[in-house]
């Protein structure tokens, strides 16, 4: 299985048409962005830049789709830390997009700022549509003739607020692109999770091979869940960054709020979770929420153990050996909701254990979809039970008669027996102890209901 240098993105004729929303800080962008992809994806907030990562999702319009991108406000001459970092991904989308969406203030009139993205624009050689935006009703459509002056062929006023001459910009985009019928994705999608800054935009980056999202020192930097498909050999894989997951106490902001929302959402979205842990600092109690919180969901997992580096450059090969197999079982014990899942140990100034993440995705994955035999499955059951029957309760003593899977991603087994309620939840834990030595379902939750017969 190839690593970093194997990711490439998918082929573009298996890609959707690409279209980047740009503009200064604060002009109503990622507004925009949430109107005409239909949800609130994006976090809107009324202060400039909450926006930092660009944010990807796609838009369905007369039975067509793209995929719209939304970007942090743009400030290229800025020369400040994040804001350059900032820039960089707006640039990075600029360069990818097929067709541009400038959006200027309707409200403020033209800027400096406005000027100087207009001569960066007209570098690209791109199509671009210049938005007036907060253009909230037709006696403020006489403003829009000052932006004529940036001598853009295509002038549109709208209010991505109030949702005014949204409709014609769709029509407009699907009338300037070319368009692909919709294809639904059929390869696996992996969240990465975490606490803030265990690691989790690095080893993104890391695992695409490219910059994808800002990777910064300030706790919370990645406050949006970004999105990337990329092809590997015949396996595809749909990779989401998303926002450290704080501890309610903690989050001060409504945008950390939301960023919460977009995690625990980004996790409802995929069938494997990455867990990823700073190794030098062990587990914390946020991850064992996050644990609690996937093996909730049904998902699939694989723990990251990230900054190994850290840990190897202070130790002796033997002491490296003999810390692992203790850090193993003690993050199995205090990951207990998911102690099935597989532990990587990961370094992204080394590469060590990168490339091994994708071969471990798909191994999970594969145990998250398999599915066992109903004779195979009863005759293994019957005789664990006849080796290790179950206690009676009062001369009651439960009884399976049969066993089957019903069911896929998370794995459900169903016993049929005598009676439910003389299933004690100890001896369920030892059957699916059991369950797991002889059939695997490595990485996978698995649920165990009993129904009488």
């Amino acid at each position: 299985m190839r690593g970093r240098e194997g990711a490439k993105n998918v082929e573009d004729k298996q890609m959707k048409p690409k279209v980047a929303i740009v503009g200064r800080p604060n002009v109503g962008k990622s507004t925009l962005f949430n109107r005409l992809v239909g949800r609130k994806t994006a976090i809107v907030e009324g202060m400039p830049e909450i926006t930092r990562d660009r944010i990807e999702n796609n838009v369905s319009w007369c039975k067509k789709s793209f995929t719209l991108i939304d970007t942090g406000g743009f400030v290229p001459k800025d020369e400040t830390d994040i804001r350059t970092l900032v820039a960089e991904q707006t640039a990075k989308a600029i360069e990818e997009a097929d067709l541009i969406l400038f959006m200027v203030d309707g409200k403020e009139g033209l800027s400096s700022l406005d000027h100087d993205i207009t001569l960066l624009l007209k570098k690209t050689k791109k199509k671009v549509f210049l938005l007036v935006n907060k253009i909230d009703n037709f006696e403020d459509e006489e403003k829009i003739y000052d932006y004529y002056d940036l001598k853009f062929e295509n002038v549109l006023p709208i209010s991505s607020e109030h949702g005014i001459n949204t409709g014609d910009l769709l029509d407009l985009i699907c009338a300037n692109i070319e368009l692909f019928e919709e294809e639904k994705f059929t390869g696996i999608t992996a969240a990465i999770i975490g606490c803030p800054n265990a690691g989790k935009s690095s080893l993104f980056n890391a695992l695409l091979g490219e910059k994808r999202s800002i990777v910064h020192h300030i706790a919370g930097t990645t406050r949006d869940s970004v999105n990337t498909e990329i092809k590997i050999g015949e396996d595809t894989f749909l990779f989401i960054d998303t926002a450290g997951l704080r501890e309610k106490r903690k989050v001060h902001e409504d945008i950390e709020y939301y960023g919460n929302l977009r995690s625990i959402d980004s996790i409802k979205k995929s069938d494997v979770v990455l867990l990823v842990i700073d190794s030098t600092t062990g587990v914390k109690a946020q991850d064992k929420k996050i644990a609690s919180l996937i093996n909730r969901t049904g998902k699939a997992s694989i723990i990251i153990s990230s900054k190994w580096d850290l840990i190897e450059e202070k130790s002796t090969k033997d002491e490296i050996k003999k810390y692992k197999n203790f850090y193993i079982q003690k993050v199995s014990e205090e990951l207990s909701f998911i102690n099935y899942s597989p532990i990587l140990f990961t370094s992204i100034i080394t590469k060590k254990g990168v490339s091994e993440i994708y071969k471990a995705l798909k191994e999970v994955y594969e145990e998250f979809c398999k599915k066992v035999g109903t004779p195979k499955l009863t005759r293994f059951m019957q005789n664990i039970i006849s080796t290790a029957p179950p206690v009676s309760v009062k001369g009651n003593a439960l009884k399976i008669y049969y066993t089957y899977q019903s069911g896929t991603k998370p794995p459900v087994i169903i016993f049929k027996c005598n009676d439910p309620k003389l299933a004690k939840p100890a001896y369920l834990r030892y059957l699916e102890k059991r369950i797991r030595d002889e059939f695997g379902f490595t990485g996978c939750p698995i649920r165990l209901l009993t129904r009488r017969s």
